[in-house]
């Protein structure tokens, strides 16, 4: 996560990719000053580690590449599953956070066991777009908390980073939560992505969890 250029929701911006890091241009302009492609300029936003996997491809699984980033269903929500079926080169993995003892903030010499049962820890879960082993678009929700036992207390926030670098491509997104009756907390993400020439498409992203760190239910883009 650490190469993308993250929008936090307070900013209201964001989905799928961007880097930090400043890497060598992963193409060159002709003397004909023909325009990068969308995958071209992607590319030169890569970390390095990603940026030398893109260098070793193929024309034609460049060429691929460009083709699934300027189809107008990529990073759409609702439609990751369609697109891995069109495309077997995408592939669009799931990610969540482990919530360990080490989170109780506070512990002192108490045992972890007595720790446990009061604190707070923050958990997360995220979504990642990756064609050809490189990741194009990624989103992540996360939500930090208090805890007693099996039960959240409190919400501390609620808050998504999307990383976007397609210039075809605008995200904005707005964050909604709630702590309920049952013990649990629910962090949600709604995006909204418009396309160039194309109506704007809206997902949500999400987790429940129970005092223990424990997602019960996602909702995924």
């Amino acid at each position: 996560m650490n190469h993308w250029k993250w929008t936090r929701a307070a900013l209201a911006g964001a989905l799928a990719l961007g880097v930090v890091g400043a890497a060598a241009p992963a193409y060159a302009v002709t003397g004909d000053d023909e325009a990068p492609t969308v995958a071209e300029q992607a590319a030169e936003h890569l970390p390095k580690s990603e940026l030398n996997i893109w260098n070793a491809l193929s024309e034609e699984q460049k060429d691929t590449v460009n083709e699934i980033l300027e189809d107008p269903k990529f990073g759409v929500p609702g439609a990751a599953e369609s697109l891995e079926r069109q495309y077997p080169e995408l592939e669009v993995t799931e990610q969540v956070s482990t919530a360990s003892a080490a989170e109780v903030q506070g512990a002192g010499m108490f045992s972890l066991a007595a720790a446990a049962t009061k604190g707070k820890r923050s958990v997360w879960y995220q979504q990642d777009w990756k064609i050809l082993m490189v990741t194009y678009a990624s989103v992540r929700t996360t939500i930090n908390v208090n805890y007693h036992h099996n039960n959240v207390t409190k919400i501390n926030s609620c808050s998504n980073d999307i990383g976007n670098d397609l210039p075809t491509r605008k995200y904005t997104s707005k964050n909604t939560k709630s702590l309920n009756s049952d013990g649990t907390a629910t962090c949600r993400t709604e995006v909204t992505l418009k396309v160039t020439g194309q109506s704007m498409k809206s997902g949500v992203q999400g987790l429940k969890i129970s005092g223990n760190g424990t997602i019960v239910k996602k909702w995924k883009l």
